[in-house]
């Protein structure tokens, strides 16, 4: 019964926000605040970064998402064996 009551307190929450909240105060706050603060950064991070700089940051990040050692699990080169 407990599970019922914490459900419907949720939905009720729920509802209740959905409702009374103003729209255009929640798209603002949900989506285009943070697509604006995420792109000032991107655009901040590009002018103070050399083009170097930039590549050293791409190869690193590949790096770090698909390492050499990895690449036999399929997600790169077949015939690379592991070892």
């Amino acid at each position: 019964m407990a599970f019922f009551r914490q459900t419907w307190t949720l939905v009720e929450k729920t509802l209740t926000i959905v409702l009374a909240r103003h729209f255009v105060g929640t798209l603002v706050r949900a989506l285009i605040a943070p697509v604006m603060l995420v792109y000032h950064r991107v655009e901040q991070l590009r002018h103070a970064l050399t083009l170097e700089q930039l590549y050293v940051l791409h190869i690193l990040c590949k790096e770090l998402l698909c390492p050499a050692q990895f690449i036999w699990c399929g997600i790169g080169s077949s015939s690379t064996e592991p070892q």
